[in-house]
């Protein structure tokens, strides 16, 4: 369990520092009047980096927890520590890879506002650097899925209550946090959508 909550207080040391990078980020780019992109300014650079991985430890924690590490079992296997290791990897890449999509869409998208220039294309573009970050959170949300049940079954049939009662409310909580997931995901795919045709449409009506 120590282990667990060392885990823990790194992940939430990792959710201070990014806020507190962020803040002083955009306090350097208002004072300064230095644009947000393109290329980055160093305080911005580092705090996509700290998102980034923010985001992947707290996938790579709870994974590692509905795996049964520290409460149910003292250590993965070898195989496991290597899957989650290789896919935390690919999700560290795959997040910045979406957030430098994100501002660069933005930039390009004002720019083109600026010279009435349709932005459908650059759109489409940037939904495509999206999509493998998108691709990583099912595959990871499955897997913890899967983790939580074999767990869950393990803990039922040593009649271990206690834990049990606890990974159940975790499973609740999770499926909350999937069904938001699922939620904004629709909704940015709506928008994504709604943008293309709402393009296409001032581009015949010109």
């Amino acid at each position: 369990m120590l282990a667990v909550h060392k885990t823990f207080l790194v992940v939430l040391l990792f959710a201070v520092t990014e806020a507190a990078m962020w803040f002083a980020s955009y306090q350097m780019l208002n004072a300064t009047g230095t644009p947000y992109c393109c290329p980055f300014p160093g305080l911005v650079i580092a705090s996509m980096v700290l998102q980034a991985m923010r985001q992947t430890l707290c996938y790579s924690f709870l994974l590692v927890i509905c795996l049964g590490y520290g409460i149910v079992r003292p250590r993965l296997m070898r195989l496991e520590q290597v899957s989650v290791l290789v896919v935390s990897s690919l999700y560290l890449f795959a997040a910045m890879l979406s957030q430098v999509s994100d501002i660069v869409e933005g930039e390009h998208h004002q720019q083109q506002q600026q010279v009435g220039v349709s932005s459908r294309a650059t759109s489409s573009s940037a939904s495509r650097f999206k999509m493998p970050q998108l691709f990583l959170d099912l595959v990871l949300i499955v897997w913890i899925y899967l983790a939580l049940t074999s767990t869950m079954r393990i803990l039922a049939e040593f009649q271990q209550s206690e834990k049990l009662q606890l990974y159940r409310k975790l499973a609740f909580i999770i499926a909350m946090a999937v069904i938001l997931f699922g939620a904004v995901t629709f909704v940015f795919a709506l928008s994504e959508c709604m943008s293309g045709n709402v393009c296409m449409d001032g581009k015949m009506d010109g």
